[in-house]
């Protein structure tokens, strides 16, 4: 049966005109999306094998706050040390004046040393020396032995 329903209007040149632009134009998008497949197939395994390793929202947020849980024990230990530290600063500003007190003594130590050290050569000074004897003995022991020579010539 024909078809009676059509349109019996004059065919227009511009629309058959845009109608093959159209379809050139989609020929071209096909074209493009043929060649794009394979980079989509890519760029879909990559995420398949990379999301499932990747930490979501909600875990990232539930790391920040155990992170700045423990930065705010070490912040707190920090100012502990701090207290610490400043407590070790005035013990070490009084050994710097227990330890001036002890040069002080040792100098006076020092000095009382160098002067009975100096006493001491005095009285060694005046004392004969080894020498000396020696030769006082050796001095006895000639006169001895002249008298004895001196007694086996008398006799």
């Amino acid at each position: 049966m024909p078809d009676t329903s059509a349109d019996t209007s004059p065919p227009r040149p511009d629309l058959e005109f845009r109608v093959g632009r159209l379809e050139q134009d989609m020929g071209d998008v096909k074209s493009i999306l043929g060649q794009m497949v394979p980079l989509i197939v890519r760029i879909d395994a990559t995420l398949t094998a990379t999301l499932p390793h990747l930490a979501t929202k909600a875990e990232l947020q539930s790391a920040f706050g155990t992170l700045d849980g423990k930065i705010g024990a070490v912040v707190g230990n920090i100012g502990t040390l701090d207290g610490k530290i400043g407590s070790l600063d005035g013990k070490i500003g009084s050994l710097d004046g227990k330890i001036g007190s002890l040069d002080g003594k040792i100098g006076d130590l020092r000095s009382e040393m160098h002067g009975e050290l100096g006493k001491l050569r005095a009285e060694l000074a005046e004392k004969p020396s080894k020498t000396y004897l020696w030769m006082v003995l050796g001095v006895l022991i000639m006169a001895y032995a002249a008298g004895l020579a001196g007694l086996a010539v008398l006799k």
